[in-house]
């Protein structure tokens, strides 16, 4: 388990973990930064499904399943060096005692030797960390909320070409993907976020930390309820799965069935 504290000398990523005991600091940094590149590979995933859709609506130009593929492998490239770099800019805690000892007189660690590393906005190497990561973030937010925008926009120029079916489809598919938005900004971009301005102004707060740690274990969960309740076909299959049947939910392909059979009965 990883586990993130605002203290004094900067942003401590502490791996706790029950199944790795006395591991080494270099395994430490190794596991921090393979949770670091979940934390991005998240964010980032909701930038390419917003710009993937931007190039559908708004540019007309799906591309091939093999221009996907390479940029969904570019997006997770960059993803995974920006959470290696933290190995060569983050402090070990062997570095220096002084870290060590800020953890001394915590209650959750007391007489328990956890390795942890250090990102120190003291320190230039870190500093360029950290400010790298909160532009990482800001930027995927802005392509999210350019192509959105757009998306829109171009969905109410051809208002009167669609049908109302259509019209329906993309406005659910849109609701959708906004609360996949917004999932992710909440759960993740607010408290890495909150966690930096605490680092960079040297304000402690290790349990906020913490609760703000465990909020990003939540996000799969809130993109899966988000895909029930807001999609009608999952819906329909999900009430089905558990045993709920007669559900009046109608999907947008029923609803198309149900008009053509009624245009050719006319």
């Amino acid at each position: 388990m990883e586990v993130c504290q605002m203290r004094d000398a900067g942003l401590f990523f502490i791996n706790d973990n029950p199944l790795f005991h006395s591991i080494s600091n270099t395994t430490a940094m190794n596991l921090s930064a393979l949770w670091m590149m979940g934390v991005y590979s998240a964010i980032m995933n909701i930038g390419f499904q917003f710009y993937h859709r931007y190039k559908v609506v708004v540019k007309g130009t799906p591309g091939t399943k093999q221009e996907t593929y390479i940029g969904f492998a570019f997006c997770m490239g960059v993803c995974t060096v920006l959470a290696y770099t933290e190995v060569f800019s983050w402090i070990r805690s062997d570095e220096d005692p002084a870290y060590a000892k800020e953890l001394e007189n915590d209650a959750f660690f007391k007489g328990r030797k956890v390795a942890f590393s250090v990102s120190d906005p003291t320190k230039f190497k870190c500093l360029v960390h950290l400010v790298i990561s909160q532009a990482f973030i800001i930027g995927v937010y802005g392509v999210v909320a350019y192509c959105y925008f757009k998306i829109l926009s171009e969905m109410s120029d051809k208002t009167s070409k669609m049908s109302k079916i259509t019209m329906k489809a993309n406005k659910t598919l849109n609701r959708a993907m906004l609360i996949q938005a917004v999932f992710p900004f909440i759960l993740i971009g607010v408290p890495y976020i909150i966690g930096l301005s605490f680092t960079f102004l040297h304000i402690k707060g290790p349990i906020l930390a913490q609760v703000l740690t465990l909020s990003i274990t939540l996000l799969p969960i809130a993109n899966s309820l988000t895909l029930l309740s807001a999609i009608p076909t999952y819906r329909r299959k999900f009430f089905e799965m558990v045993g709920v049947k007669n559900t009046k939910i109608i999907s947008s392909t029923t609803l198309a069935s149900k008009t053509r059979l009624s245009t050719e009965d006319a």
